[in-house]
């Protein structure tokens, strides 16, 4: 572990815990996983209007707290997408990357995010859904360790290994059986 990685860490750790024990969300588990608290096997199809309204109002304040810890990173993340689209179409990306990262920062909004799951025709399970959940936060976590830049200029220098990232797995049944589902992370 390089020293600014250390020290950058030890900083979100300071900042996490303010002096004090930082409260369990509804929806967190000890393993710092999301979970909604609902019957795993249940289909997301099947849900009363209390259960749909029961897992989004865990599933908010649990993506909330996820981007608010990581809102620079998101930002430089967004830059970096810009700057690779703004090279494939001949357009400057160290310009491209900073409009972005600036307007990034002037808008950021970690939540709520829209979760709408009453009335759905998901025919994934609650089970399925967290799984797929917690894998995208996870894989969002992992980008996010791994862009070791602070700034547009580093983006467009960097020269060391792309991410290789796979599917998720976990994600295949929402993808295939729940169209336009508005969960409270990613929307199609």
């Amino acid at each position: 572990m390089n020293a600014r990685c250390l020290a950058s860490s030890l900083l979100f750790l300071l900042a996490a815990c303010d002096g004090g024990e930082v409260e369990p969300l509804p929806g967190e588990v000890d393993s710092g996983l999301f979970n909604s608290g609902l019957d795993d096997a249940q289909r997301v199809a099947d849900l009363d209007s209390a259960d749909a309204a029961a897992f989004c109002e865990a599933v908010g304040p649990y993506t909330e707290r996820f981007f608010s810890a990581r809102m620079e990173k998101v930002c430089l993340f967004q830059g970096s997408i810009a700057a690779g689209f703004a090279d494939l179409g001949n357009d400057d990306p160290l310009v491209a990357c900073e409009n972005a990262l600036a307007e990034c920062r002037a808008t950021f909004d970690p939540g709520p995010r829209d979760c709408a799951l009453e009335g759905s025709s998901c025919i994934a399970t609650i089970g399925q859904l967290e799984n797929c959940y917690n894998e995208t936060v996870g894989l969002l976590q992992m980008i996010f360790e791994h862009l070791d830049v602070t700034t547009c200029q580093e983006i467009v220098d960097w020269k060391g290994e792309k991410l290789k990232l796979s599917d998720l797995p976990s994600c295949e049944p929402i993808e295939d059986g729940c169209p336009r589902l508005d969960w409270g992370l990613l929307t199609e």
